[in-house]
């Protein structure tokens, strides 16, 4: 790992823990409040027994410790370089990150040393001041539960002014945009807007956050049969670790998943299912399997094409 493990939810759990007895208000009751605030579930198993029985000699019976000072954690060069590295990535100007203590640090990488691919060329204007206040107006917004009133710019290259209740924002790696999902008030309907696209927005009067939880919506199902070689399955839950799945073994080696994605989705959708190769097939909905089997035949044609030439 190129982080140390001191940095980890265990790591940083017990760390707590003697903080707490450090300022001697360290119980019972407390000690396991902190480890199901910091740590897993099943750590309520191991780490409270393993502190107070003395197999891990940080804590006395009485609830103090044998740590007297504060236990000070610094980044070793390497991960003071990964860190480097992030903040040369122009999607940190959206946040206000301070180089402070990197100034004089070496990146691991630059960017210019990574090929994406299955990715689009045209992705959000990063490095665009009036593209980040407008990020950080609408992040504002979703934070206070203030309304939006947006100048957008739709395919067609017409400008409508939309107004949304903010939702939350989605990042798509594919596109290598952002969306907003909101709720229009005035349709009663949800709606995704790329931020690439808005030109103003402006904040308008608050509104009560529970508008949304009669917002439902519309989603597909894809049924998908794999074979387990070179840890399909890993891969694929993890690749769609954010959508609503279900995971079915049908013998040892093939497994149906059923995911469910947004239909304004599926372009996204499909290139993933593609990156897989022939380890996956689309069993439904049959319009994916279709749009599926024609963008493999346009890509064999396209290869019998650069041979024939």
């Amino acid at each position: 790992m190129l982080f140390s493990e001191v940095y980890g939810a265990y790591y940083d759990c017990v760390g707590a823990v003697i903080a707490e007895a450090q300022a001697g208000t360290l119980t019972d009751a407390r000690l396991r409040a902190i480890v199901r605030e910091r740590a897993f579930p099943e750590s309520l198993l191991e780490i409270p027994q393993a502190l107070q029985s003395g197999a891990w000699p940080l804590l006395r019976r009485d609830g103090s410790t044998v740590i007297r000072h504060p236990a000070a954690r610094g980044l070793t060069t390497l991960e003071k370089r990964w860190l480097k590295s992030l903040l040369t990535d122009p999607r940190i100007l959206l946040f206000d990150v301070s180089e402070e203590g990197l100034q004089d640090v070496e990146p691991l990488f630059t960017q210019d040393q990574l090929v994406w691919y299955d990715r689009f060329t045209d992705g959000d204007p990063w490095e665009d001041e009036a593209y980040r206040r407008r990020f950080r107006l609408i992040l504002k917004a979703i934070r206070e539960h203030r309304g939006l009133r947006i100048r957008y710019s739709t395919h067609r290259e017409r400008v409508s002014v939309q107004e949304v209740f903010p939702g939350c924002l989605e990042y798509s790696p594919q596109d290598d945009k952002l969306r907003l999902l909101g709720y229009k008030p005035l349709e009663h309907r949800a709606v995704i807007l790329n931020l690439g696209r808005m030109i103003s927005c402006e904040t308008a009067d608050p509104f009560d956050p529970a508008v949304f939880d009669g917002v439902r919506e519309e989603t597909v199902q894809a049924v998908i049969e794999l074979t387990n070689v070179r840890n399909a399955l890993e891969r694929v839950m993890l690749q769609f670790s954010h959508l609503a799945k279900k995971t079915e073994q049908l013998d040892s080696r093939h497994y149906r998943v059923t995911l469910n994605y947004r239909a304004e989705d599926e372009t996204e959708l499909l290139i993933q299912l593609l990156s897989f190769g022939p380890v996956l097939r689309v069993l439904s909905p049959a319009e994916l399997a279709a749009h599926m089997k024609e963008r493999i035949l346009r890509q064999v044609r396209h290869e019998a094409g650069r041979e024939q030439a």
